[in-house]
């Protein structure tokens, strides 16, 4: 799907599997997407559509390695705050819309003199930490994520996808556009998908016979009529 790129991919995942149902006609049963796509909003919204989410969750701003993550600290869930190792207890501090979360600091001037300074807060500000709206299905995703099936689907992603992204890059000039505007582009990746979807009906002509890539072929007709013959970007479902 082209976008302009006004807008962050991982704000489109609704839009998306809403255009693969309807000109696929096919429902999903999982999501498998990378980090970028492991947002709160993007949680709420494939929970509420019953779709288990193989996504690891995003990681905001700047990671410096060595300091302490959220997991050095206690979450007191009665008082609505969290308690670092030194005592001190962080609490409500500013709800953030845009990323629903919830930011949580440290009382003004705790972590100057604090004895794990180093590790928490070098830099002697108030330590702040962030807790998504949707937390307990980030958690969910990461423990999904972590298991057998997880794996699986994470290694099955880069076989089919950043696979066919490879190639389309490399083979079929997908590196670059060979038209401007967001119709025409869109146009290219349609053909370029059709492209190797036929190499691959060839292939299965010579190994599964006639009969598997005269079905493979139908499905890829009756896409291309509804890439076609709809609009490119109707409004995606409600959550």
């Amino acid at each position: 799907m082209a976008t302009t790129g006004i807008e962050a991919d991982e704000h489109l995942l609704a839009e998306v599997l809403w255009q693969h149902l309807r000109l696929s006609g096919l429902k999903l049963g999982e999501v498998v997407a990378d980090a970028r796509y492991g947002t709160g909003p993007n949680y709420l919204y494939l929970d509420q559509a019953g779709l288990p989410a193989f996504i690891q969750p995003a990681r905001f701003g700047n990671q410096q390695t060595g300091i302490w993550g959220r997991e050095h600290f206690t979450w007191l869930a009665e008082e609505d705050a969290y308690l670092c190792p030194a005592g001190q207890k962080l609490r409500r501090y500013a709800n953030l819309v845009r990323t629903q979360r919830v930011q949580y600091r440290a009382p003004q001037g705790a972590c100057v003199a604090c004895p794990f300074r180093a590790q928490c807060a070098p830099s002697g500000i108030e330590r702040a930490l962030h807790r998504a709206w949707a937390l307990d299905l980030v958690e969910a995703a990461q423990d999904r994520v972590a298991g057998p099936l997880g794996r699986q689907r994470l290694i099955e992603r880069k076989i089919y996808v950043e696979r066919a992204f490879g190639l389309a890059k490399e083979l079929h000039g997908l590196r670059r556009t060979r038209f401007r505007g967001r119709r025409r582009v869109q146009i290219q990746l349609w053909l370029t998908a059709a492209a190797m979807n036929i190499k691959r009906a060839v292939r299965q002509m010579t190994t599964q016979g006639r009969p598997a890539a005269s079905a493979f072929l139908a499905v890829l007709l009756t896409t291309l009529r509804r890439w076609l013959g709809f609009p490119t970007y109707p409004r995606p479902l409600e959550a």
